[in-house]
């Protein structure tokens, strides 16, 4: 049995690189949408007894899942062998708990859902907050990679001298990895959420010493009202001091990032997991050396 890499119709250009990466085909499969608004799948290559692994970009979800679920019980309906979900955003994670009487917990339900369709699960870097890990919600074989490989790569590249600073304490995990990598000096904000867009940052004590940039780090961009308020901290300790911000995913609209800019951020960037205006660094690296060395790839 061999393997094949096979997409939504969003992800060609992110699995056409992931499969030239790791030698496969990247296979085919034509999508009609019906007046309607239903859609229809015709897979165009033989898959028989292939291990398929489907990328899928699933910003916004509630309007791909449907798609994502007919191509991957199509996939297996013609004969594949498995198929697993290389999905770099994950949605539905950060509804953990039911924070209000009445709350649909939905990261079980869509993890539920994702683990009836599909063998397994490749993602990047996923909200995992009151989860320790994937395992604790899907039951299907999942792994969590990071890109801050790649991140710290873009600062180097792009900065002088930088301070790695998080908005908050969530976001330690890849400020650390990424100050390491680059023998930075970093901090993390204290935050309080008030609310959607109600959010106060602080910090008792930032060394701005020997620091020419500041370079905020998140795993998401969405409201952007916790980086918008981190941006006006920091720039309240330091005014002359140059800004960027750098995040796993971007869901943000471009007033967002407009608003982000205006209050003094120099460059803004994130990865190609999600398709947006501020693209800056290519995960697809990341995902093919995880196939080969999680062994789903199989010759």
């Amino acid at each position: 049995m061999s393997s094949m890499i096979f997409s939504t119709p969003n992800a060609h250009d992110l699995a056409s690189k992931i499969a030239t990466r790791v030698g496969l085909r990247h296979g085919r499969a034509d999508l009609h949408t019906f007046p309607d608004g239903e859609s229809l799948f015709r897979i165009l290559d033989p898959v028989e007894d292939q291990h398929i692994h489907l990328v899928a970009r699933l910003d916004r979800p509630d309007d791909k899942i449907m798609q994502l679920l007919l191509l991957a019980d199509g996939l297996r309906q013609y004969g594949a062998a498995s198929v697993k979900l290389v999905a770099p955003y994950l949605p539905y994670m950060r509804q953990d708990i039911a924070f209000n009487p009445g709350e649909v917990i939905s990261a079980k339900v869509f993890a539920g859902l994702i683990s009836q369709h599909f063998d397994g699960l490749i993602t990047v870097d996923p909200h995992l907050h009151r989860f320790a890990t994937l395992d604790a919600v899907y039951e299907v074989p999942s792994r969590a990679l990071s890109a801050t490989k790649e991140m710290a790569r873009w600062i180097a590249q792009n900065t002088t001298s930088p301070i790695i600073i998080g908005p908050d304490s969530e976001s330690e995990q890849w400020v650390r990895k990424i100050a390491e990598a680059l023998r930075a000096p970093y901090a993390t904000l204290q935050k309080v959420r008030h609310g959607d867009r109600d959010v106060e940052v602080s910090i008792d004590h930032l060394d701005f010493d020997n620091v020419q940039s500041v370079v905020l780090v998140d795993d998401i961009i969405s409201s952007g009202t916790t980086l918008l308020r981190s941006n006006e901290f920091v720039k309240r300790l330091n005014a002359n001091i140059e800004l960027n911000i750098c995040a796993v995913h971007c869901l943000a609209t471009l007033e967002t990032i407009d608003q982000l800019r205006a209050a003094g951020a120099r460059k803004i960037v994130a990865s190609n997991s999600i398709e947006s205006p501020i693209c800056g660094f290519d995960i697809a690296d990341t995902i093919s050396g995880a196939l080969n060395a999680n062994g789903l790839i199989k010759a």
